[in-house]
């Protein structure tokens, strides 16, 4: 949506693969396609505690994240948004609506991080499936409503292209906000996480 290109396709014609490279089973390719699935949904994870991890697009946001705080600062990148962009002529950390929302996202994030911290601990993962298919789903959808929220706070501005020098953060937070719409559909829709989980971990009924 922002005229980036961050996917690909391609496709053979009268392609004929050894046997020796099939994966699995033969009829079995969607169990295939499932597990490529999850690692594309949980690697990555716990890139900071566990060495050696492989790290994502996902990991990289985090990493800039924390480096838009300031030295010293725990202030989180929202907060420091909020100061500099200007409501109704003062500060948009000044209104107190404004200000209850940025708080109400951020807990949800911390209380997100946290959570992920239990798969560390074999004694609190009650199903080994649970958190990391519940990490891609929770993640995306906090972010989305985070980059929203900064979206929000920069006003009409945040419609300028990432070239106009005008742009707040270099348009940082607009493509990061178009880009969310991307992770809630990558590696399974939420639409499709939600069915995962009622499914595979509440052992819930297929829908049809």
């Amino acid at each position: 949506m922002n005229g980036e290109a961050g996917f690909a396709e391609e496709f053979f014609r009268d392609l004929t693969v050894h046997d020796d490279y099939r994966l699995g089973d033969v009829g079995a390719g969607w169990t295939v396609a499932l597990t490529t699935l999850k690692h594309e949904r949980s690697q990555g994870q716990f890139v900071e505690p566990m060495a050696g991890g492989l790290a994502t697009a996902r990991d990289a946001e985090r990493a800039a994240e924390k480096k838009k705080q300031a030295p010293g600062s725990s202030e989180h990148p929202l907060i420091a948004l909020a100061r500099k962009c200007v409501r109704n002529g003062r500060p948009a950390v000044d209104d107190l609506t404004l200000r209850d929302r940025i708080m109400k996202v951020l807990i949800k994030r911390t209380a997100y991080d946290l959570g992920n911290r239990r798969s560390l601990v074999k004694g609190l993962v009650d199903h080994p499936m649970r958190i990391p298919m519940q990490h891609k789903l929770v993640d995306s959808e906090i972010d989305q409503e985070l980059s929203a929220l900064a979206v929000e706070i920069e006003g009409i501005s945040s419609n300028l292209r990432d070239s106009d020098n005008k742009t707040p953060l270099g348009g940082s937070w607009g493509n990061r906000y178009l880009g969310t719409f991307g992770w809630t559909i990558a590696a399974g829709t939420s639409e499709i996480q939600r069915n995962q989980l009622g499914e595979r971990v509440l052992g819930l009924a297929k829908s049809k």
